[in-house]
């Protein structure tokens, strides 16, 4: 479904978004929504860098080693609970996903 809205956009970056909808024989809104697919792929690599990053950083906690050592253990025994932790550690895959999971701290991105 779609629907028509007003955006106001100054006179070089509308010049753009023509050239470029030109260029790739693509609708106005078609580079529109590549952009804005592109720009959510990057806010989530940069939200799992920095995950990432936190993660190496505790890797000396002796208590977390020895939590990952009992969860490792336990999806060796139970296969549908390795799924789920799977699942979990994959982190965001939308920008829906990112917003509801960090409602309350706001974004974080450096």
């Amino acid at each position: 479904m779609s629907s028509k809205t007003t955006v106001a956009i100054d006179k070089a970056l509308r010049k753009k978004l023509k050239k470029i909808a030109l260029f790739l024989d693509l609708t106005q809104n078609e580079v529109i929504e590549k952009a804005l697919s592109l720009l959510e792929q990057n806010i989530i690599t940069q939200i799992k860098e920095s995950s990432n990053k936190a993660a190496l950083n505790s890797s000396n906690d002796p208590i977390k080693n020895t939590l990952d050592i009992i969860s490792q253990k336990v999806c060796e025994i139970d296969s549908n609970h390795k799924k789920i932790q799977e699942i979990l550690y994959s982190g965001p895959e939308t920008i829906d996903d990112i917003i509801t999971s960090n409602w309350n701290t706001g974004l974080g991105i450096e």
